[in-house]
């Protein structure tokens, strides 16, 4: 499908999510399908002269202006060209890796383009965490597993590990285990081969959570959590 907002103006307003969503001013979370026996089912988005202002967001997870997680599954393809924030206070209360951006809060499998966009006097705060040292304010996090892309304006942006920034998986974090990733991200879990283990091993990074946005959200099953076998 093509899914478009074209001149989409959200203006003075404020969105609040406690339960852990996926927040964006437009857009909550976006995800297209791959699954080889039904699929692909390659899901465009463009986003195209836009405006949030005057706009505070708090979720308890992923937070964007634009869009709160975009690209859960590697059929996404986003362009975001033209559009505008300004004076908005944008605030994540999740206590994993920073994940607030202007634009969007997570880039994750499926590619994104960010193009000519305007701000001003926005403020991007994560509770207890501190913002990337010399990363662009336009992305929270850019989490692409193997298959995702991340560009703005013409620069491509390179993958972010799931390793680096103390992103491992919480419970191997928890042990100091030594990594090795095998499949990255998914969108669901990593997927890892801990050191001295005869089996990979497939952790979930979190449980079913509401994604929010104004244009349109998603909520997709709860995805099981997998112990380490």
């Amino acid at each position: 499908p093509q899914i478009e907002l074209n001149n989409c103006h959200l203006k003075s307003s404020t969105i609040t999510s406690t339960g852990g969503a996926r927040v964006g001013g437009l857009i909550g979370w976006t995800s297209g399908y791959n699954k080889q026996d039904d699929g692909p089912v390659d899901t465009h988005i463009s986003i195209t002269n836009c405006s949030v202002e005057d706009c505070t967001i708090t979720a308890k997870g992923s937070v964007g202006a634009i869009i709160g997680h975009a690209g859960a599954n590697p059929a996404t393809y986003h362009t975001i060209t033209g559009c505008t924030v300004k004076e908005c206070a944008l605030t994540s209360t999740d206590d994993g890796g920073w994940r607030v951006g202007v634009v969007v809060g997570t880039a994750n499998v499926g590619e994104v383009t960010i193009k000519n966009i305007t701000t001003d006097n926005n403020t991007v705060t994560q509770t207890g965490k501190t913002a990337p040292e010399g990363q662009s304010n336009l992305y929270g996090r850019f989490v692409p597993g193997q298959t995702g892309k991340l560009t703005l304006g013409d620069v491509q942006i390179q993958n972010d590990s799931p390793l680096s920034q103390n992103k491992r998986p919480g419970i191997a974090r928890a042990l100091d285990l030594s990594l090795q990733i095998l499949d990255g991200y998914d969108g669901t879990c990593y997927t890892f081969l801990i050191k001295g283990c005869v089996k990979a091993c497939r952790f979930g990074s979190w449980g079913g959570r509401a994604d929010t946005g104004t244009a349109f959200g998603a909520r997709r099953p709860a995805p099981r959590r997998h112990d380490g076998t």
